[in-house]
């Protein structure tokens, strides 16, 4: 496991978390496969699913994906479908918690959920929580209202920034909220292992979930 705090560079966490941590935040990264185990495998994205679901297992923490879609202009028939139009035969609908739209000021906006994680099994989820670019993953213990207040903090709305999430605000969060933390998931690609970061306040985890994720860690390394 890599712990990252305030006070180290932000270049060494330059892909995982790269705006400037509050100080009671902190960024712990654990690796998993190598690109060439990764791309080995029938099936990669399977087995990232169940070893997310055993990584959020540890946290003992209940669970939700966010997932946002692209800045893009405003309309009624945007907003009436909605960002899980793709899956809207699946099943992710119905986990939906909450659905919404954040409109920037140049007329655009961005469509985003909140889905109730309790089924890894779903043909939709490699498309929702394994997309680094659009999705996100929250583990708290915060009563839904609270904590998705939160989370409509974090959706970006800067047309010069391409990414879905504004990571500043989202660390300003985690810097007042002990009870919340964003989890991402990055495949093995471009020379890098699978990574999962966990961002946090300090305070979030325990040394007992810290060592249950070092052991699945050092399991997938010992396989490979």
């Amino acid at each position: 496991m890599q712990l990252f705090k305030p006070e180290d560079p932000r270049t060494d966490r330059a892909f995982l978390f790269y705006p400037e941590l509050p100080p009671s935040v902190v960024v712990r990264a654990w690796r998993f496969r190598s690109e060439e185990e990764y791309d080995r495998e029938t099936q990669p994205e399977a087995t990232a699913l169940r070893l997310l679901q055993r990584v959020i297992a540890c946290t003992r923490k209940k669970s939700y994906v966010v997932t946002v879609s692209d800045l893009d202009k405003s309309s009624p028939l945007r907003s009436k479908k909605g960002v899980l139009w793709e899956w809207r035969h699946s099943v992710l609908p119905k986990l939906c918690r909450r659905s919404f739209e954040v409109h920037a000021a140049t007329g655009s906006s961005r469509l985003a959920a909140i889905i109730e994680l309790t089924d890894f099994s779903f043909d939709a989820w490699p498309d929702v929580i394994l997309n680094w670019y659009y999705g996100l993953i929250v583990l708290t213990d915060m009563p839904f209202d609270d904590m998705a207040g939160e989370i409509e903090k974090w959706i970006s709305t800067n047309p010069r920034k391409a990414l879905g999430y504004d990571y500043e605000a989202l660390g300003d969060s985690l810097n007042k909220c002990k009870d919340i933390a964003a989890l991402r998931y990055f495949p093995a690609d471009n020379g890098m292992h699978e990574t999962i970061a966990i961002v946090s306040n300090e305070a979030f985890m325990a040394d007992e979930v810290e060592g249950c994720i070092c052991t699945l860690e050092k399991a997938v390394e010992s396989r490979g």
